[in-house]
């Protein structure tokens, strides 16, 4: 995975975010021998399968598990955990819980981080990190990548979008996309992260617990995941509806308040520092419903976990749906 910057040679394709459904695309495009360049703003790929790193250990602050809640994910599940990208994580829940239910029978986390299963998708592609896309362009019959500084940092003949729908509805809207409706039916959920660590963490008699009727409506002892370390860390994630009412907080005032929740879940005054990250499209709240939006015209895909559902199965699914769309698109008119 090639992690650099600057003007680069002309690709067929180019990707514009490294999550699960951007690199599926890549993926699948470089299978088809297609020449592909995958451009993300983040440090690093996954998205929300990306961690941080904390004073003493690696705490995955976004998605927390995976499941078979997609039969069209199934193959990429079996493969991670074949490769040992992934493994089973059985939690003890906490008593009364109100714990997610999965529709299938796995839980899987990545080892040793959850960033581990982008990590494994990127391996083979050409991923540019910390590149953030300010607007698309034409020039020669070719479509430029600009960065937010107004360099050009890669050239395509496709461009697929894969970010969340809001992002690009403010790359595509200037370039006169077909399909923006579609895009704008999208609607997202935000979450704030709180991100706990240090030895005075009391033990838990519980891996993981989603309360109800507090602001944290999920708790998860971060060392009870496969291949993680010993350290005393703990991720919670807050509620939906507290989330959007606090959605523009200060995070110094955030952080207090899920602490305070979190302290009324365990029984135990919190004294070590807290951490927490504004995932602002953090869930998809209502999808398009549609695998993923083309404008053979202009030769653009935007895809999503936002075209089918909140899922890293769905991000996946859209993912496929938009490499098909490149190939069928190119095979009509050569």
């Amino acid at each position: 995975m090639g992690l650099h910057s600057g003007m680069s040679m002309s690709v067929d394709v180019v990707v514009i975010g490294a999550g699960a459904a951007g690199l599926t695309a890549a993926q699948g495009l470089v299978r088809a021998g297609y020449t592909v360049k995958v451009l993300d703003k983040g440090r690093g790929p996954g998205g929300r399968l990306s961690t941080r790193r904390g004073r003493v250990t690696r705490l995955d602050h976004g998605c927390q598990f995976l499941g078979d809640d997609e039969a069209s994910a199934m193959d990429d599940l079996n493969d991670w955990r074949e490769s040992g990208v992934a493994q089973a994580w059985s939690p003890r829940l906490g008593p009364g819980s109100g714990a997610p239910k999965l529709h299938g029978s796995q839980w899987l986390v990545g080892v040793p981080t959850m960033s581990q299963v982008a990590k494994s998708m990127a391996a083979d592609l050409d991923v540019t990190c910390g590149c953030r896309v300010g607007a698309l362009q034409q020039a020669n019959g070719q479509w430029q990548i600009l960065d937010d500084s107004g360099v050009t940092c890669a050239e395509a003949n496709m461009v697929v979008i894969a970010v969340p729908a809001p992002q690009a509805i403010d790359l595509l809207e200037p370039t006169g996309f077909d399909g923006l409706s579609t895009l704008t039916a999208a609607t997202y959920d935000p979450t704030w992260a709180l991100l706990l660590e240090g030895d005075e963490l009391p033990p838990l008699p519980f891996d993981a617990t989603a309360p109800a009727d507090e602001p944290l409506g999920w708790l998860a002892v971060q060392a009870s995941k496969p291949g993680r370390s010993d350290a005393a860390a703990w991720v919670g994630l807050a509620t939906t509806q507290w989330s959007r009412t606090h959605l523009e907080d200060e995070h110094e005032a955030v952080a207090h308040e899920l602490v305070q929740s979190c302290e009324r879940i365990v029984g135990h005054e919190i004294s070590v520092p807290a951490t927490v990250h504004r995932w602002r499209y953090s869930l998809v709240s209502t999808a398009a419903g549609m695998p993923a939006v083309m404008d053979a015209r202009q030769g653009l895909v935007a895809c999503g976990d936002w075209c089918l559902g909140p899922t890293v199965s769905h991000a996946v699914a859209s993912g496929r749906a938009a490499a098909a769309a490149v190939i069928e698109q190119c095979s009509s008119t050569a």
